[in-house]
C-alpha cells in the first residue's frame, strides 16, 4: 500500500492528494470540512482485500473508501453533508425564534421546485407575526448559509411587510435562489424582482441592507460552523437603485431618513 493515494468526493468530484497513508496530517478541506490522513497503512491493507466500504473509527466522517481496480478513493457520503445542512439551518430557525420571543412564528420549508431545488435543498422560510420587536410581518430565510458559506461566514435575509402574503414567503424563496445560484448578494447590493412588490407598487428591486428595524442581536446569528449575517431585503424603486449607482449607498440611504419612508409602505412615494 505504498506510494500516493487520492480522497475524492462524490459530490465535488474534488480529488485531493494524499501522502503515504502510514503519515498523519491534515489534507485540505473538501466539502469545506478538514480530512485526517488514515495513520495506518497495515489497518487499511487488513481492511482492504474486496471491501468496497470502509466505515471504520478514525476515518473521516462522512467518507468511506474504496479500490476500483488498483485505484483507491474516498467517498463523500451525501447524507452527512445533508445533516450538516439541516443542523445549520435549525440553528438559524432557533436564532430566529429566540430574536422573535412573544410573537406567532410560522415555519414554512419551501420547495424551489424539481430543477432548482439542489441550489438550496433545506431551505425554510420563517414567517413571524407582529409583536413586541416589532409591529409589522417579517419573513426570514434559514438554509442560505448551509448552502452558500464559506470559512464559515454566510447570509440569510429578512424581509418586513405590512400583511401575510405567501407572496412574500415567495419572494424569500427568489431571493434565497439568487443568492445561493451564483449572484452572492451582499451589503448595499441589489437584485430585481421583475415584477412589483405587490400590485400597484413602483417598488421592483431590493436593496440588501442592514437590518435598521430589528438590530444587530437579529443580524448576528452565531452558528456551530462559523456565524451568519442576516441583512435586510429592501424594497425599493428602479429609480433609487439608478440614484444609488451615481452617488452611492449611504446618499440614498440618507434620502430615506429625510423622507423619513414607511418601508412596510409598497405604496410609498420614491424619494427621487
Amino acid at each position: 500500500m505504498d506510494g500516493i493515494w487520492s480522497l475524492t468526493s462524490d459530490a465535488t468530484k474534488a480529488v485531493v492528494p494524499m501522502v503515504d497513508c502510514s503519515i498523519a496530517g491534515e489534507l485540505p478541506a473538501c466539502q469545506r470540512r478538514p480530512l485526517r490522513v488514515i495513520k495506518s497503512c497495515a489497518w487499511i491493507e487488513g481492511l482492504f482485500g474486496q471491501t468496497t466500504w470502509v466505515p471504520e473509527p478514525g476515518f473521516p466522517t462522512g467518507w468511506s473508501v474504496r479500490r476500483p481496480g488498483t485505484r483507491s478513493i474516498a467517498v463523500w457520503d451525501d447524507r452527512t453533508v445533508s445533516d450538516a445542512r439541516l443542523a445549520a439551518a435549525d440553528a438559524v430557525e432557533s436564532h430566529i425564534r429566540a430574536f422573535f420571543i412573544g410573537h406567532t412564528v410560522e415555519v414554512v420549508d419551501f420547495d424551489l421546485g424539481p430543477e432548482r431545488r439542489k441550489i438550496v435543498p433545506d431551505l425554510r422560510v420563517v414567517t413571524v407575526a407582529p409583536g413586541p420587536q416589532g409591529d409589522s410581518w417579517a419573513y426570514v430565510t434559514a438554509g442560505c448559509w448551509a448552502s452558500a458559506e464559506k470559512d464559515g461566514h454566510g447570509l440569510e435575509f429578512v424581509m418586513t411587510a405590512h400583511v401575510r402574503d405567501q407572496r412574500f414567503v415567495e419572494l424569500m424563496g427568489m431571493i434565497a435562489y439568487y443568492h445561493c445560484g451564483g449572484h452572492r448578494l451582499d451589503l448595499e447590493h441589489s437584485m430585481p424582482i421583475g415584477d412589483p412588490w405587490v400590485p400597484g407598487s413602483t417598488c421592483d428591486h431590493l436593496l440588501i441592507s442592514l437590518p435598521y428595524l430589528h438590530g444587530p442581536a437579529l443580524e448576528q446569528c452565531p452558528l456551530p460552523g462559523g456565524h451568519a449575517r442576516i441583512l435586510w431585503a429592501l424594497p425599493v424603486t428602479a429609480a433609487e437603485i439608478e440614484f444609488r449607482r451615481r452617488h452611492g449607498h449611504e446618499a440614498l440611504e440618507q434620502l430615506f431618513d429625510e423622507a423619513e419612508i414607511v418601508p412596510t409602505d409598497p405604496f410609498r412615494a420614491s424619494v427621487v
